[in-house]
């Protein structure tokens, strides 16, 4: 029996099975090396934003305890640190913007710390919208963030649009943007935001009807029966057409 005969150019099975092992393992090796650095550093920003997590979720819920200034410094230095590590990071840049945008409820804090964290709360919510734009509740607190400082122009509305789009059949994101439109209405008349009451309105039953227009009222805002918001606050009463 004669001795099988390579090609020349050419290698034996076990060879190039064996190259093909050695070429996926130094793939492996490059991509581990990638990784690890990645997982290390977001797990060291995590643990580094845990304690502000705390307070920023409070406050979300507004069972706002006793805080002072030093301690929400303190949470906003973790979260700036754990930016520096991973500053591609969409909840990192949120977690962030809801602390600043607290401020105004942080006893000890100047005016200017105030000021520049809303400033600072409606930058990083557009850094975390940019990195995740199909988040509705990104784009709910932008906005949001956009009010508390005072501003309802164009990218207040571009953000409340934009989260009443991407939305529509989530139960937070709808009362909040319901509240915000409740708040901003005494400001500005917006026609799409009244399109938008009136539809929620109109599909809500009796019951959510009923916690719809009470917490109008508590804005000085009136739902009509087809739900068109109009404001009673005296001096100022906007009719639908407007």
């Amino acid at each position: 029996m004669s001795d099988q005969v390579i090609p020349r150019g050419t290698l034996a099975p076990a060879a190039e099975h064996s190259r093909l092992i050695w070429v996926m393992g130094f793939v492996v090796l490059l991509i581990s090396v990638w990784l690890v650095p990645v997982a290390w550093r977001q797990l060291v920003a995590d643990l580094m934003a845990a304690p502000a997590r705390v307070t920023i979720n409070t406050h979300a819920s507004q069972a706002r305890p006793e805080e002072n200034a030093e301690v929400w410094r303190e949470h906003r230095v973790r979260l700036q640190s754990a930016l520096k590590l991973q500053f591609a990071n969409a909840a990192a840049h949120a977690d962030l913007a809801a602390l600043l945008v607290s401020a105004a409820g942080v006893q000890g804090l100047t005016d200017d710390e105030i000021v520049e964290s809303r400033l600072g709360g409606i930058l990083h919510y557009q850094e975390a919208s940019r990195l995740r734009p199909s988040d509705p509740r990104l784009w709910l607190e932008l906005a949001r963030a956009y009010l508390v400082a005072g501003d309802v122009g164009p990218e207040f509305q571009i953000a409340w649009q934009r989260a009443a789009i991407l939305g529509p059949y989530e139960a937070v994101v709808q009362s909040g943007l319901f509240e915000l439109a409740m708040i901003a209405r005494s400001s500005i008349s917006l026609p799409t935001m009244n399109d938008w009451v009136s539809k929620l309105y109109a599909s809500a039953d009796e019951r959510k009807r009923s916690a719809m227009r009470k917490l109008a009222a508590q804005y000085s805002v009136q739902l009509d029966e087809n739900g068109t918001p109009t404001v009673s606050e005296a001096g100022r009463v906007d009719s639908p057409a407007e």
